[in-house]
Parts: C-alpha cells; structure tokens; sequence
C-alpha cells in the first residue's frame, strides 16, 4: 500500500465486503438493510450501530498489518459520515449481488448452481451434518427469492445503470416463475442425480434447462 490512509481504506473495505455476505445472520442482513435506508436519506441520523466494523476494529488492525495507534493517527477515517455510509452501502450490495449472481441471471445458470448447492447439502445430509435438503426445497427456494433476493435486486437499482438494474429485477422475476412452475418437478431430478458422478451431472443439468421451456 502506498501509504497508511490507503491501507485503512482497503482493510475497511475487504472487512465490509466479507462481513456482508454472512446473509444466515438475520440481524446482520437486517442492519445492512438500515444503512442501505440511511444512505438514501440525505437527512439520515448516523448510529453507531450501523458501522458494520465497529465490533471488529481490532481484528481489522491485525488482519492487514495496522497497529491499534492508527486510529488516533488518523481519527477521520473511523468516523461514519454521509459519504462513507453511502460508499460502504454501495460496496456491500455489488458484493452481494456477486455472491448471489446467479438468481439474476439466466435460467441455465440459476439452476447449474441451485443443483451444485442441493448436491453440497446432500453430500453433507448423508454425512448426518445437516437435514435432508430435498424437504423444503421447493418452496424454500420461492422464500428466498421473495424474502431476499428480489428485495436486494431492487435495491441494488440504485448502484448501477437503469438498463443492468432493470434486467436484474427481471432475471429474478423470470426465474422465480419458471422455478414455481417446474421447481417441483427439478427438485426431484436433483435429488435423483445428488449422487451421479460429475460427469454424468451434465446431463442432469442439460435435463433441468430444458424445464419449463
């Protein structure tokens, strides 16, 4: 890094984007929700709460190499203000729209990795680590999309250009009402070829494509 304020600003950053993708903490997501409202309001009042590495500072320090004396040094970049919030906001919902991408994509991507999921869950089902993914699936998937996924497609709108922002409300529409139409029928051919070797996942996902067409 060429100087400390740069190594502060990437440390802030990196911290921020692997913090945000922790989606099974509710309390988490909702906070990111709160910011994503501040940062819209240009009136908004700042909690301290709202500060995704407050409780993380000293990891923060360790992790990239900064001593705990930084933050007397350079007071100004550990304080929350309209501008950072807005950055910090923007940064958290492109890595969570990378992290999720998928759902927003084409109905060939969204199911090649909606299987390659279901076959991690199952391997570790067999293994007694978690509940057989096949209970549930089906609408499980339908939750997530209404519960999560399309809400950050609408809010990510404001990060990005109309044309990209409106193909991925659209993506997430399309491949929502395709999964309730056939989502039943691919989780059963998923559960089928959990266990087929890698080679023959081709044609269980060749066979998944072609629902709904």
């Amino acid at each position: 890094m060429p100087d400390t304020i740069c190594k502060i600003q990437f440390a802030k950053t990196l911290f921020q984007a692997i913090l945000v993708t922790d989606i099974a903490s509710p309390d988490r997501v909702k906070l990111g929700v709160e910011r994503y409202a501040t940062a819209q309001d240009e009136q908004g009042e700042y909690d301290c709460r709202l500060c995704p590495l407050a409780p993380y500072l000293e990891d923060l320090y360790q992790g990239v190499g900064l001593g705990e004396n930084v933050k007397k040094e350079f007071p100004d970049e550990f304080i929350i203000t309209h501008a950072g919030l807005q950055k910090c906001v923007r940064n958290e919902h492109l890595m969570l729209l990378a992290d999720v991408s998928h759902l927003a994509q084409g109905w060939d991507n969204f199911i090649k990795w909606n299987f390659r999921l279901f076959k991690e869950l199952h391997e570790s089902w067999k293994k007694g680590y978690c509940e057989d993914p096949q209970v549930g699936w089906y609408q499980g998937q339908i939750g997530f999309i209404d519960n999560y996924i399309l809400p950050l497609a609408k809010r990510s709108q404001a990060y990005v250009e109309k044309d990209f922002g409106d193909a991925l409300v659209a993506n997430v529409l399309r491949n929502r009402n395709r999964w309730v139409e056939c989502g039943v029928k691919a989780t059963e051919m998923m559960a089928s070829g959990a266990d087929l070797s890698a080679e023959l996942e081709n044609d269980v996902l060749a066979r998944l494509s072609e629902l709904g067409n």
